[in-house]
């Protein structure tokens, strides 16, 4: 079906894809056997392999699920190259013969004419790990069989991560990743305990919530879910959902603008924008109909000084924006949450309004007896108490605003952060922007008078004395 073209709105080429439905993962999944984890952890734990083996043991994954549909008859071929391309790294495809070569003397991976085969019981393997993978095992999730790895995060810990990060990954796909039969979808929906992934991968659980953090903040691959009492999180852990239509940031930048963000990419950054699993795998420019439109809206969109100036057809491409860029675009214009405060909500007086504004409705402060007073005092100590952590500097900023405005620990906001924030609440109550009641002097007009200082305190004075009162 080809897509027709209208002068009204410029069009830029790219796969029709239809929406993706409710409970599908995005992308594709591997089924990582637990038996299979466990055996590949428990040598990586214990120093029989390397993170480097690991990982090529995950991209053996990728590379076997890519020639699932291959039709009768035809042979998969495999090489050194993909699977460097996959993990990467300065070895090159000879540092990947080492991994595989290690892995097969294991009896990790052994490599057929089918594939790639992975150990699934203890007594494959040269050493004896029956104990450890038996711990290993008895701390997984109760009657699972396996994993279900989404293809695009598995990408990801082939190419290289921590080892609490790629510990925090697993651990969260089997805990909250599942499906109840063959005929509903698959949910994300789950709770997962840091102490629990800590135990059962043998990582620190300080570096396990800072893993977690990571997913959720910058990656955006798990989001938490604070609707469950205290009770539940001590017993269960906290509730998470993992995102099923996830992709990486760059991968979701390209995709909100096609335009700009492949004229600013570099060359070999084309080659990692994955394609669609029923794809060809051939990469096609735009239809020649379509170039007019394309260099058309390019210079809508570039400035008068760019217009004017000739090209150099041998100038570098501009370079896409970092990812601390990205990172801080992304937190100015993320919304204000009550269970989730970044210093960045602590500098605005609405952001503050907006976390007093959850604190009136939301259930755990209810039920633990510190919903706060919907009154005009009450929200200027909230903001009294913002001025006050940004005057002191606090390593745990968000800690320490929790703690004065849950345990109304008013006394210890002094007067001169009242006075601070005085002005801002009232242009915030007003609804104008911020600096429209300053109390700087005014610049006086060439015609009008000017009162010295003597005169504007006998002014004062004479207004005080004959003020009696409201």
């Amino acid at each position: 079906m080809q897509a027709t073209l209208t002068k009204s709105a410029p069009v830029a080429r790219g796969p029709l894809l239809p929406p993706t439905p409710p409970g599908v993962i995005t992308g594709g999944f591997i089924k990582l056997g637990v038996l299979e984890l466990t055996l590949a952890w428990t040598a990586y734990a214990l120093g029989h392999i390397t993170a480097l083996d690991l990982r090529v043991w995950l991209a053996a994954f990728e590379v076997k699920k890519r020639r699932s549909w291959l039709k009768r008859g035809q042979e998969p071929r495999f090489s050194a190259k993909e699977l460097h391309g996959l993990v990467g790294g300065g070895g090159g495809e000879r540092a990947i013969r080492s991994s595989t070569r290690k892995l097969r003397k294991l009896g990790l991976l052994t490599w057929t004419k089918d594939g790639p085969q992975f150990a699934a019981k203890p007594r494959e393997l040269t050493v004896d790990l029956t104990d450890e993978v038996e711990a290993m095992r008895a701390l997984m999730p109760y009657r699972r069989a396996f994993v279900p790895l989404p293809r695009r995060m598995l990408r990801l810990l082939a190419g290289g991560v921590k080892r609490s990060v790629m510990a925090a990954v697993l651990g969260h796909a089997s805990r909250c990743i599942y499906r109840k039969n063959k005929l509903s979808g698959w949910s994300g929906d789950g709770a997962c305990s840091a102490s629990w992934i800590a135990e059962t991968f043998g990582v620190g659980e300080s570096s396990v919530r800072k893993a977690r953090a990571h997913l959720r903040d910058e990656l955006g691959w798990l989001t938490s879910l604070h609707d469950r009492s205290q009770w539940f999180v001590n017993t269960n852990g906290g509730r998470f959902e993992v995102d099923l239509s996830w992709q990486r940031p760059e991968a979701r930048a390209a995709a909100a603008s096609p335009v700009s963000a492949c004229a600013a990419q570099p060359a070999h950054a084309a080659e990692s924008l994955e394609a669609p699993e029923f794809s060809t795998g051939k990469m096609r420019g735009p239809l020649p109909e379509n170039e007019r439109v394309l260099r058309g809206l390019e210079e809508q969109t570039s400035s008068p000084k760019e217009k004017n100036q000739p090209s150099d057809p041998w100038a570098a491409p501009p370079e896409p924006p970092s990812d601390s860029c990205l990172k801080k675009v992304g937190e100015a214009n993320r919304p204000a949450r009550l269970h989730d405060i970044k210093p960045e909500d602590l500098r605005s007086t609405s952001r503050v309004m907006e976390l007093f504004d959850q604190a009136l409705t939301d259930r755990l402060w209810a039920k633990a007896g510190v919903t706060p007073i919907d009154s005009w005092p009450e929200r200027l100590n909230w903001a009294a108490a913002a001025a006050r952590v940004r005057a002191r500097g606090a390593s745990n900023p968000a800690g320490l605003f929790m703690h004065l405005v849950r345990k109304r620990k008013w006394g210890d906001v002094s007067n001169f952060d009242e006075q601070a924030v005085l002005q801002k609440m009232a242009e915030w109550r007003d609804g104008v922007p911020e600096g429209t009641y300053s109390h700087k002097r005014r610049r006086p007009e060439p015609d009008e008078e000017v009162l010295s200082y003597e005169q504007e305190e006998y002014l004062r004075e004479q207004m005080l004395s004959s003020f009696k009162g409201w």
